[in-house]
């Protein structure tokens, strides 16, 4: 009898010690708005290789750094363009497989699932095993492309012969991506007509960032008429 007690109550302990343990844990899943291929750095620790998606476990609940990289392939390059699609905070819920999609720089919350049979709590003090009121995050927002993305699709352009297919991987990669004022004016440099100059500065105005700062491209014209026609082009 006194060893069937004895059992029951080690057996219980066990049982509890484990409970705790799965609430003091928690797991994202991880993935990009256009399934590209990414890796996943959490609290500066690395998640690879480039996967369309990530699944993190025994993670803390609370609020943690996340940054978020995207690897894009092109029939123009010979080697993939890697590119950071998010770069801020996350807000991990207690005992809970949160799904995350992440969309030009914001991460979206599109499902979550309790853990081992793990109900919320919405009251009561904030301890790991409970779920507190939501901490707002506040999404970084638009970010234009990194100085190495942009370093490597200059050189790309510039090793083109032709003039339309400049055009065609400019429009291309200009419609993934968001812009600053002085990208774009260093991105029209890279043509040799002024009518493809035009084209780039009016097909670029709606992905940049500081358009109000969008005078400064006119420096790469060399004719006053094309500044005109920019102009006429933006206000009408």
């Amino acid at each position: 009898m006194k060893r069937t007690l004895l059992l029951s109550i080690f057996f219980l302990m066990v049982a509890v010690q484990s409970a705790m343990a799965y609430q003091e844990t928690s797991r994202l899943q991880i993935r990009s708005f256009d399934n590209a291929p990414i890796v996943v750095v959490m609290d500066g620790i690395k998640y690879g290789p480039f996967s369309n998606r990530h699944k993190l476990t025994n993670l803390a609940g609370g609020i943690h750094r996340m940054q978020v990289i995207a690897q894009y392939s092109s029939p123009y390059r010979m080697f993939p363009m890697t590119q950071t699609i998010y770069d801020g905070q996350v807000n991990v819920d207690c005992g809970f497989l949160t799904d995350l999609v992440i969309n030009r720089g914001a991460y979206q919350v599109v499902d979550q699932v309790a853990l081992y049979g793990y109900q919320p709590v919405v009251t009561g003090p904030i301890v790991c095993g409970t779920k507190p009121a939501p901490v707002p995050v506040q999404p970084i927002g638009p970010q234009p492309m990194c100085d190495a993305a942009f370093n490597d699709l200059m050189q790309v352009i510039s090793s083109k012969s032709f003039e339309s297919t400049k055009l065609t991987i400019a429009r291309q990669v200009i419609a993934q991506n968001y812009f600053t004022s002085f990208q774009v004016k260093q991105l029209m440099c890279l043509f040799t007509f002024e009518s493809s100059r035009l084209e780039i500065a009016k097909f670029a105005y709606p992905y940049v960032l500081d358009q109000n700062r969008y005078f400064v491209v006119n420096d790469a014209f060399t004719f006053e008429s094309s500044i005109y026609e920019l102009n006429q082009f933006l206000y009408s």
